[in-house]
């Protein structure tokens, strides 16, 4: 595909005004990728949690286990990119490590992925008293 700077930079214009100006909000995709990204919320408070490990755990129909993941920052926001080449079975997952213990979340995704940004936001229920994971 041909470009051309103008187009380019159009293109950059509409993802910082669709996406806002985020480290990770507007990167290219590799070929033969699926990017996903998203926030972590607290479901009592509906504040953005940070240090969520978010994770996805793919198990090809033939071959061994392979993950991905990254770490929310102070809004929430996770973003990271796994390359696929055979279908499996896909999961993500959170973890949030607080002083009473780890909670997990878990959230199926698409048998076969495409090379496309998936969009998903996680809702974690912390323990009482708890506001944040470490």
């Amino acid at each position: 595909m041909n470009l051309s700077i103008t187009k380019v930079f159009a293109l950059a214009i509409f993802c910082v005004f669709l996406n806002g100006w985020t480290p990770d909000s507007c990167h290219a995709q590799d070929v033969g990728s699926a990017g996903f990204e998203g926030y972590v919320f607290d479901v009592e408070r509906g504040s953005p949690l940070a240090n969520v490990v978010v994770r996805i755990t793919v198990v090809p129909d033939a071959g061994s286990t392979v993950d991905v993941t990254a770490v929310t920052d102070g809004n929430g926001f996770y973003a990271f990119e796994y390359p696929f080449s055979t279908p499996g079975s896909n999961m993500m997952r959170t973890i949030c490590t607080t002083k009473k213990g780890i909670v997990e979340t878990l959230q199926p995704v698409y048998r076969t992925l495409r090379a496309e940004r998936y969009i998903r936001n996680f809702y974690i229920r912390l323990p009482k008293r708890q506001t944040a994971c470490q």
